[in-house]
């Protein structure tokens, strides 16, 4: 490891005055100083060099600030505690005023030194989210070179630019350096996203042993999803009966830890998915075993967060207990499966909401994987359940795949997908529909603040009226004809009770084509004025297709 930890972020008290004051605020609350204290357990061996104390302590407190979800908060300290802050810092502390999104918008990762300038600063890859970043580390350049690595975290100070945590750790090595891209573009391939990681994550994994920074290998002590004991046994038992060789069971189990750890119960399923194609394991006992995983890791979370957890052996054999008398009895065994995994969590998508059951998405493009950040971020701050609630949005991930750069997402695309893609291509009910909007909506908010892309300013107005159209035209949708639709698109203009008067608005309707329809009574109920439709070539014709009023741009542009 190189020596250069302590010149990062020199010559910056006003953010180490800022990130005192959020400790204080920590410590003056009993609860939360004892929380902190107790997250040691989950966040890395205290070094056995003293020397090395004053890092880890660093490192360890920004974990607890940045990335920890704290039960007693119900979020990370960073959000939870931001209103106070500014109070104390308003008052106290004027300086740091300009500073708020380098502690509110700071990632932890790997970077890669690209290019680096003495007395400048460096440009680094994130190796992890594929993000570029600009870093002003004057000092720090003179020494780092193209290929080195620092781990730690990276914090925004103003438009573009960017400052290393004085705990980051610089490495020099290729070795390290080609094993960690070979290593992260396989796990990219499988999740299909970029990814993120947690800080107590990188303190195992580069900081832990003295003598080496190699990330250990799939499977062994110290690597991501290694240290789930619970069912671990029981998983190794089943492959090794199958004749799974034992450095493919170490993969299976790195990976399945790395799931339940981020919180992507769907990668569990294509685990499942590929052993039961692949060999003869007894996806039963396997199923089991991952859910006693899971189990295990949601028992170390309540216990370091101070909540109060069921006795795991219990819920886990209570479980089970109900999927054997489930299927002695007789039951469907895929409903059996699915009650075992969502009373343990390992699926855990709520009914109503389990939209990407069917074909593989593929690749989520650069929109996926914004949304995956997205999902990562919420589930970090809000828990894995408000995250789960979010997942409908890789839905939208599909439809936005044409993109090749996130900025080009714009409003003509949200409007598109809202209000033509998902009544025609989503599949969805209204109910569906309904979770999807809130979804999108905590999305763009979201982009708006994290990425600065002003989605949630030019759309919401118009989000606003389509979280109210669009489940309403899907119920009325599922009582048209299937017959062929005329050319055209019409405006609804008036509705009686048992007809609607419409006038033609594409392809170049000046309203002076006008049509009645024959419309049922409980259908009429449900029409409004301006609502869009479709006419089926029947006589009379009927109306075959209902869209919301704010896609008449768009319908005289494709008609």
């Amino acid at each position: 490891m190189l020596g250069l930890s302590f010149f990062f972020m020199s010559n910056v008290q006003p953010f180490e005055q800022g990130l005192a004051l959020y400790t204080a605020l920590v410590g003056a609350e009993p609860d939360l100083a004892r929380e902190l204290e107790a997250s040691r357990v989950d966040f890395g061996p205290v070094p056995a060099d003293p020397s090395d104390r004053e890092l880890y302590d660093r490192r360890h407190l920004e974990w607890f600030l940045f990335d920890r979800h704290c039960e007693s908060l119900q979020g990370a300290p960073v959000e939870a505690l931001f209103g106070r802050w500014q109070e104390r810092a308003r008052d106290e502390l004027p300086e740091v005023k300009e500073l708020e999104s380098a502690y509110l918008e700071s990632i932890a990762g790997v970077f890669e030194v690209t290019s680096s300038r003495a007395g400048t600063g460096v440009v680094v890859d994130d190796l992890l989210g594929l993000g570029t970043y600009e870093v002003e580390e004057r000092e720090a350049a003179a020494e780092l070179e193209p290929g080195d690595l620092v781990v730690g975290r990276l914090h925004p100070i103003d438009a573009g630019r960017h400052r290393f945590s004085p705990a980051a750790g610089a490495f020099r090595n290729k070795e390290l350096l080609q094993a960690l891209r070979g290593d992260l573009e396989r796990m990219r391939r499988e999740r299909r996203s970029v990814l993120r990681i947690q800080q107590n994550e990188l303190e195992k994994l580069f900081f832990s042993s003295a003598s080496s920074p190699v990330p250990p290998a799939p499977g062994a002590p110290g690597a991501p999803g290694a240290t789930y004991e619970d069912g671990q046994e029981r998983a190794l038992e089943a492959m090794r009966a199958a004749g799974i060789a034992p450095e493919t069971c170490g993969e299976v189990l790195s990976a399945v830890g790395d799931s339940i750890a981020l919180g992507d119960p769907g990668l569990i399923n294509d685990i499942l998915d590929q052993l039961a194609f692949d060999t003869q394991v007894d996806l039963e006992e396997l199923r089991r075993a991952f859910a006693e995983m899971a189990d295990a890791h949601r028992r170390r979370s309540a216990s370091n967060s101070g909540a109060g957890a069921e006795p795991p052996k219990r819920k886990v054999a209570e479980a089970l207990h109900e999927f054997d008398r489930g299927r002695a009895a007789g039951g469907d065994l895929e409903e059996l499966f699915a009650t075992l995994e969502r009373n343990l969590g390992v699926e855990g998508v709520e009914q109503g909401v389990a939209l990407l059951d069917g074909p593989e998405l593929g690749f989520p493009g650069v929109v996926g994987a914004v949304v995956e950040e997205f999902l990562w971020d919420v589930g970090r701050q809000q828990g894995e359940d408000a995250a789960r609630r979010m997942e409908p949005l890789r839905l939208f991930a599909r439809y936005a795949n044409k993109l090749d750069v996130f900025e080009e997402l714009g409003v003509e695309d949200l409007l598109d997908f809202c209000a033509r893609w998902m009544l025609d291509e989503g599949g969805l009910d209204a109910a569906q529909a309904r979770v999807l909007l809130q979804a999108l909506e905590s999305f763009c908010e979201w982009c708006e603040h994290q990425h600065k892309h002003p989605l949630m300013t030019e759309f919401a107005e118009t989000l606003g009226a389509l979280k109210e159209t669009v489940p309403r035209l899907i119920e009325l949708r599922a009582s048209t004809p299937g017959d062929p639709l005329s050319p055209g698109a019409y405006r609804v203009c008036a509705v009686e009770r048992d007809r609607a008067l419409v006038e033609r608005v594409a392809p170049a309707g000046d309203g002076s084509e006008r049509v009645h329809v024959p419309v049922d009574t409980d259908f009429a109920e449900g029409l409004c004025e301006n609502d869009l439709v479709c006419l089926t070539e029947a006589e009379p014709p009927r109306i075959g297709r209902l869209y919301p009023a704010e896609l008449e741009g768009v319908l005289r542009a494709l008609i």
